[in-house]
């Protein structure tokens, strides 16, 4: 096992916003709507976040998120299962 990266010590404040909507399932068209910015920059923030937490895919990056306690888990709605 390699040690946990902290996530909030190795992202920019950028790189941070863009893994919380990632958190929150939005795509990257709508990130990009959001933050007034194109989905090519998404593309690239979401690259550099990959990069530096030394992951291979966005799963994985909320899963670190999570781990570390840097991203809180979302309650469940109602009627939601957790699987």
């Amino acid at each position: 096992h390699r040690p946990l990266v902290q996530v909030d010590n190795v992202l920019n404040p950028r790189e941070l916003q863009i893994l919380e909507l990632i958190a929150e399932n939005r795509t990257n068209g709508e990130i990009a709507t959001m933050l007034a910015i194109s989905e090519a920059w998404i593309d690239g923030y979401i690259e550099n976040v990959l990069t530096k937490l030394m992951v291979s895919d966005e799963v994985e990056a909320v899963a670190l998120g999570l781990r570390t306690g840097y991203l809180k888990r979302a309650p469940l709605l109602d009627g939601e299962q957790l699987e």
